[in-house]
C-alpha cells in the first residue's frame, strides 16, 4: 500500500472520497486538475449542473478563484471532500426531480410509443426557464427521445 501512495503521489495523482448530497463515490483526479473540472464531473455523476454543486475541504467551500487546482487548495491524495447542494439546487429542484424521472423512464427499452409521447408532453411542460443547463438538459432528452421514435 505505501508503494501504491508514493506512485500517486510521484505521479501528482489525488484520489478523493466525496460523499454527501446523495454522493459516496472514490474517483481520481491529477493533482493539477482545475477545482471547477472536479466540480462539475461530480455534478455529471449526480446528474446536476455544476451550479447544483459545491465541494467543501476543511470546512470551507471550494471556489475557482481561491485556488485554481486541486494542489493549490491543498488538496492531497487521499483526502475526503464534502458534496453539498447549492441555493440553486433547491430552488430548481423540482425540475431537476422531473428532468431525472423522465430520463430514467426514457432509457427504459421497452417504453412503448403511449409512454415516448406521454415523457414528450410531460418535458414540454417543465418549466426550466431559470437555467441554460436544465434547457440543454431538457433539450437532449427530447433530441433522444425522438430519436427513439419510429419514423
Amino acid at each position: 500500500d505505501n508503494g501504491r501512495k508514493a506512485s500517486s503521489r510521484q505521479m501528482g495523482r489525488c484520489r478523493l472520497k466525496v460523499s454527501g448530497a446523495g454522493a459516496s463515490l472514490e474517483t481520481e483526479f491529477a493533482s493539477s486538475t482545475p477545482v471547477a473540472e472536479v466540480v462539475a464531473r461530480l455534478a455529471r455523476e449526480l446528474e446536476v449542473g455544476p451550479g447544483h454543486v459545491k465541494l467543501l475541504f476543511r470546512g470551507k467551500v471550494l471556489r475557482d478563484g481561491d485556488a485554481a487546482t486541486l494542489e493549490e487548495a491543498g488538496i492531497a491524495d487521499r483526502t475526503r471532500l464534502v458534496c453539498m447542494h447549492t441555493e440553486l439546487y433547491h430552488k430548481e429542484r423540482a425540475a431537476l426531480v422531473a428532468l431525472a424521472d423522465a430520463r430514467r423512464r426514457a432509457l427504459d427499452e421497452s417504453a412503448s410509443e403511449e409512454l415516448r409521447t406521454q415523457l414528450l408532453c410531460d418535458l414540454d411542460g417543465l418549466d426550466v426557464s431559470s437555467s441554460d443547463w436544465l434547457r440543454a438538459e431538457r433539450k437532449a432528452l427530447i433530441d433522444r427521445i425522438v430519436a427513439t421514435c419510429p419514423a
